[in-house]
């Protein structure tokens, strides 16, 4: 099934600006030397891997969490990649998504779900390289389609 992509509305958008603020202060807790700084790739996985050492078992940390590093690493895709937030509805639910390249390569990432993943699998150090995985993945679909930009 094709998943149905729909606009996020202005609710949804002020709910991505509270994970993006909740990002702060985890960065703060985990990785406190880079506090108050601009958020990188680098430094979302320094607090990541130093929260994934604590052995977190709250699942409802757990989940807040992904959540807002999720949202962290897809606001990434969106701002350098020229992504947009979407609601993707498919045969196993709603949920946030980027989207990009519309009727030309129609790309389409679960950031939340890429970071639950690596939660799952208890891996560290995977949000940079996720993320250049993608960037390589649509740079690759720009060079088929050259007549496109970022």
């Amino acid at each position: 099934m094709t998943p149905t992509i729909m606009k996020v509305s202005e609710e949804e958008i002020a709910w991505i600006n509270m994970k993006l603020n909740a990002a702060k202060l985890f960065i703060k807790a985990f990785s406190p030397d880079d506090a108050g700084k601009e958020i990188t790739l680098p430094i979302l996985d320094k607090a990541f891997t130093a929260w994934m050492e604590t052995a977190p078992t709250d699942v409802q940390q757990i989940n807040d969490v992904i959540d807002n590093v999720g949202i962290v690493f897809g606001q990434k895709l969106v701002d350098n990649l020229g992504l947009n937030w979407v609601i993707a509805k498919d045969q196993n639910g709603i949920d946030f998504a980027v989207f990009g390249l519309p009727n030309k390569g129609d790309v389409l990432f679960y950031p939340v779900n890429i970071i639950a993943k690596g939660w799952e699998r208890k891996e560290t150090n995977f949000i940079e390289n996720q993320y250049i995985n993608i960037e390589q993945q649509i740079l690759a679909l720009f060079a088929r389609f050259s007549n496109l930009s970022l």
